[in-house]
């Protein structure tokens, strides 16, 4: 695949242990887009302090810099940027019926699993001193309706991934927020009751990327098993 983007030019800013972050890094080495990695480490607070929010006023990863003149956060806009300007037609489609099914995965994701996921790793990160069993128990009841959802999805449509049967920018930004969760990483929940799930999952294991950006992750939940 040829880029457009010169190694110069696109800056990504994030965490390995950030979802949205793997989702943009995944896109970029899939599809050979050169760019310079700068960590910002969330666990730390970086992303809070006057440096990056100078950069990115939002306080958020990941977020981009191209020419050290357009910035951009959000990992779907900047997957959708990215991919328009390289004309990355197979992650989103040019077709206007089957880019709204990806804009929808990605809209959807914003208030679904990205929420979720976020209250069961905090929980699990930085455990509440009063009550944490309580707060653990919702955050799974919440994130198992939206793994439900996908289940249900996958079921009725009879598809590998998450729209027709080649992965595009939907299954890029959901799988991040569901394999942290998986025995494999930090092991908060079963997804044996959704076999949907545990088939489309696998099928992600084949981006070519994916174990890479996934390694890192592991690294971190093994260490926190360990406590």
């Amino acid at each position: 695949v040829t880029s457009r983007v010169c190694s110069s030019n696109l800056t990504i800013f994030g965490f390995p242990l950030s979802q949205p972050t793997r989702s943009v890094l995944m896109l970029c080495k899939d599809n050979n887009i050169p760019y310079t990695f700068k960590l910002v480490d969330a666990l730390k607070g970086e992303n809070r302090k006057p440096e990056f929010k100078k950069i990115h006023p939002a306080g958020l990863v990941p977020a981009i810099s191209v020419d050290e003149r357009f910035v951009l956060g959000e990992s779907a806009a900047i997957m959708q940027y990215l991919s328009d300007f390289n004309k990355l037609h197979d992650w989103y489609p040019i077709d206007l019926e089957q880019r709204a099914n990806v804009n929808f995965w990605l809209h959807w994701n914003a208030g679904n699993t990205r929420v979720s996921t976020k209250k069961l790793l905090v929980t699990k990160l930085f455990p509440p001193k009063i009550g944490a069993e309580e707060v653990l128990a919702a955050a799974v009841k919440e994130f198992a309706r939206a793994v439900a959802f996908v289940e249900n999805h996958l079921e009725r449509n009879s598809t590998t991934f998450l729209v027709g049967n080649k992965p595009t920018l939907a299954d890029l930004a959901i799988i991040t927020e569901i394999d942290q969760q998986s025995p494999t990483a930090f092991n908060l929940f079963d997804y044996t009751p959704y076999p949907r799930v545990i088939q489309w999952m696998k099928a992600c294991e084949g981006i070519k990327s994916y174990k890479e950006v996934f390694q890192p992750v592991q690294e971190i939940a093994a260490k926190y098993k360990n406590k």
